[in-house]
């Protein structure tokens, strides 16, 4: 999994391939990418973008509803797609609003989607600003991202414990590929 438009994420979203890979229980396990949508407050800028290998009969159904997922959140005021969810209207879990910013995702399991979001918020929020703790390809900085996806699912999505498992599953696969 790659990022063309963010490339200084590719640890990150290389790290997050082996995470999807090896989900316990994984509700999708032939999932191979996503589309991801992301708003960036700072920038004023919301850019949408294929992660990894999506089908082709899917790719536009679901970068419309990454980008649905994020533009009704922020125009709803909520802070997750999952606040006003209707399957009928196509209005899924997926999107999450940290750090003044925005992501939605769309192509696993609504709840992985909205977990995915959340910690590329944590990843590129802690990338951005460095000075404050460790750059990405130290240990530290993998510990600070699951101690907070474990505060974000706790204290933001308390139903949604993909954030905490895919978090420490991060931090794991990080210290299996460092040895």
């Amino acid at each position: 999994m790659r990022s063309s438009i963010y490339p200084e994420m590719n640890p990150f979203l290389l790290l997050l391939g082996q995470v999807l890979k090896n989900l316990p229980n994984n509700p999708k396990p032939a999932c191979a990418g996503f589309c991801l949508t992301y708003f960036d407050y700072i920038k004023e800028t919301i850019v949408s973008e294929r992660i990894g290998n999506v089908p082709p009969e899917k790719e536009y159904k679901y970068f419309f509803l990454s980008t649905k997922k994020v533009t009704q959140t922020l125009l709803l005021g909520k802070n997750r797609s999952k606040d006003f969810q209707n399957k009928k209207l196509e209005q899924y879990p997926g999107a999450i609003r940290l750090f003044d910013n925005c992501a939605g995702v769309s192509g696993h399991d609504s709840m992985v989607d909205e977990a995915t979001a959340a910690l590329w918020l944590i990843v590129i929020n802690y990338l951005f600003s460095a000075k404050t703790i460790k750059p990405m390809e130290e240990e530290e900085f993998w510990t600070k991202v699951a101690s907070t996806a474990k505060f974000v699912q706790t204290s933001v999505a308390p139903d949604n414990n993909w954030i905490y498992i895919m978090g420490e599953m991060l931090k794991n696969e990080h210290t299996l590929l460092h040895r």
